[in-house]
């Protein structure tokens, strides 16, 4: 196991670089599927909504 010091976390933080930096890009989007991505998160939203909902209703149950 090896232990990293706070002095050799800043020295890799300072040659970190604009393009280290960003996130890796949305594999739909960089192989130009946009409707697909559009279609997976149009239908993920109302998925995560109707979660919300239900789990509102079971905590509702329990208070």
């Amino acid at each position: 196991m090896t232990t990293t010091t706070v002095s050799k976390r800043a020295s890799r933080l300072g040659q970190c670089t604009d393009a280290t930096m960003q996130a890796s890009g949305n594999a739909a989007t960089d192989d130009g599927q946009k409707a697909r991505l559009k279609w997976l998160h149009g239908l993920s939203v109302p998925v995560s909504l109707a979660h919300i909902a239900v789990s509102g209703v079971e905590l509702a149950r329990f208070v």
